[in-house]
């Protein structure tokens, strides 16, 4: 699979994944802009989200978090998306963070403890399920209606 298919794949199943989490989710169309989806809150606003494509290693979820735009360098989203959300193709499951900590070049959601045991700093996969971030999205809008 080259890596337009790999894309490709992480964009239908983060849709596929928001959809079944009862969110309304708009395609836009080109694909030239920051984002791939945007999410519709229940309360009416738009979220912006940049799909990308995760791996396992190291007993992490990895996946780069700056775009891959050739002949402009690697350009960070922040300011042109709202969240990252990645699709882990070997566990099916997808990941959503606020693009505000995705500031390097990668991002690693821990999925194992630390082998030292540290915990500051530790972000761990199971704190960014995207069906999580769903509810959250939901709840919010109940409690405002």
């Amino acid at each position: 699979m080259n890596t337009r298919q790999l894309g490709d794949a992480a964009e239908a199943a983060v849709l596929s994944a928001l959809t079944d989490a009862g969110l309304a989710v708009w395609l836009p169309w080109s694909q030239f802009g920051p984002c791939d989806l945007m999410v519709e809150t229940p309360r009416g606003a738009i979220v912006r989200v940049q799909v990308k494509s995760g791996r396992l290693r190291d007993g992490c979820v990895v996946s780069n978090c700056r775009s891959t735009d050739h002949g402009s360098g690697r350009q960070s989203y922040v300011g042109l998306v709202d969240v990252l959300a990645i699709h882990v193709p070997a566990l099916r499951q997808q990941f959503v963070l606020p693009i505000t900590e995705a500031q390097g070049f990668e991002v690693r959601l821990r999925r194992e403890p630390t082998r030292n045991n540290q915990s500051l700093r530790v972000r761990y996969a199971d704190d960014y399920r995207l069906e999580e971030w769903a509810q959250a999205l939901r709840r919010a809008g109940e409690a405002a209606a």
